[in-house]
Formats: structure tokens, C-alpha cells, sequence
């Protein structure tokens, strides 16, 4: 994954590429993914956001398609999202059923509010993507070796070899 502005000059130098994914979250926001889009715009090129963060990651590339003369398509998966997140934001987009295409929201900044109870009531841990509450997780990811292991506070995780 490109994570950098320089990186995304570098391939349209390359040439062969026309359609160019930006994630905003791991660019650094709105300017650095605006800058990537302009890349793509003087080389000829579309941008289509990757995007699988959530409904705020959403409300930032659904701005960024109101705006970038070059945007293709958006990746959309809130639906498939934990149920709460859904409540997480004050304004979800609407899927148009005569065309697929998700709704702008029409509030200032990114067209959302955060509901800061919901955020509080599950908060950010580092860990879930590993799923490390299940039995089994290690042989999940490739390894039942203790050695593969380390603690991190009380839940174990896996160490990069």
C-alpha cells in the first residue's frame, strides 16, 4: 500500500497505471489524497479511494468525490460494518437504487457528527483485527509456537519475524 504522496508520483512516472487508490486515512487526510488526485489528474488518471475504515473514513472520501474532477469510484463497505457503528455517526449515505450511487451529505465539514457515547462504548483496541479473544487465533495466523508470541499488557499477539 502507498502511503505517501512521493510514492504515488513515482508510479505515475512509471506510466502504465491509470487508476491510482488512495487511502486517505493512511495518506494523512483530505490534503495529501487531494495532492494524490492531482497527480492523477495532470497524468491522465482517475482515483478510486480504498476505503474499508468505517462511516467517518466514508464521510472523508464521499467529500473528496464532491470535490476531485477525476473520481471514478468509492469502495463502500459500512453495510458490512459491526451493527453499532452505524450509530457511531449522525448521517450515513443512502445507496440510490436507479444507480448505485452513494448520497453526499449536505452539513458542514465532513456532513457528520461523532456520537461520542457510541465511541465510548467501544473503544479502539489494538488487538481485535487479530481476533486473539478466540481460542485457535495463533494456528489462524500460521504459527502455534510459543515463540511466536509475546505479551502485550494481558493479551498475547503474535511477533514479526
Amino acid at each position: 500500500m502507498y502511503d505517501t504522496v512521493g510514492q504515488f508520483f513515482t508510479l505515475a512516472a512509471g506510466g502504465g497505471v491509470n487508476i491510482f487508490q488512495p487511502e486517505p486515512m493512511s495518506l494523512g487526510g483530505i490534503t495529501n489524497t487531494l495532492a494524490v488526485a492531482n497527480l492523477a489528474l495532470a497524468h491522465g488518471s482517475f482515483i478510486a479511494p480504498h476505503q474499508s475504515g468505517g462511516p467517518v473514513a466514508t464521510a472523508v472520501c464521499l467529500q473528496l468525490a464532491a470535490c476531485v474532477p477525476n473520481f471514478l469510484i468509492q469502495e463502500h463497505f459500512d453495510p458490512f460494518n459491526e451493527p453499532w457503528t452505524k450509530d457511531l455517526v449522525t448521517w450515513i449515505p443512502n445507496i440510490d437504487s436507479s444507480n448505485g450511487h452513494l448520497s453526499l451529505p449536505s452539513s458542514p465539514g465532513l456532513g457528520i457528527d461523532i456520537n461520542i457515547d457510541v465511541a465510548l462504548e467501544h473503544p479502539y483496541d489494538p488487538h481485535a483485527y487479530l481476533n486473539v479473544h478466540q481460542p485457535g487465533w495463533e494456528k489462524r495466523l500460521g504459527t502455534n509456537s510459543s515463540a511466536a508470541k509475546t505479551k502485550v499488557g494481558a493479551v498475547e499477539s503474535p511477533v514479526a519475524e
